[in-house]
């Protein structure tokens, strides 16, 4: 991922939701907040924190998100969270 497109992922993002299904099928929407660039055993990853709330849901959660170059598809399994997919902007 570029400068250019990660710029385009952040303005993307902020433009609109990032939407995603949980396991039990529940929608959940998220907004990007943060997106920075990482270097990690050579590897370059950007990092993006995304707010998170359920439909129908009272929770609102905040989770680290790493994101990896011409990712598009973003997993994440953290403290009891089970997002099935999230579907990146880019």
């Amino acid at each position: 991922m570029t400068s250019q497109e990660a710029s385009h992922l952040h303005l993307a993002a902020r433009a609109s939701s990032i939407t995603g299904l949980r396991k039990d099928r529940r929608l959940v929407i998220c907004r990007l907040l943060v997106l920075q660039k990482k270097r990690k055993k050579g590897q370059e990853l950007w990092e993006a924190w995304l707010m998170c709330s359920y439909y129908r849901d009272v929770a609102v959660l905040a989770e680290w998100v790493l994101v990896t170059r011409a990712q598009r598809r973003v997993y994440i399994m953290r403290r009891g969270l089970a997002l099935s997919r999230l579907e990146l902007p880019c």
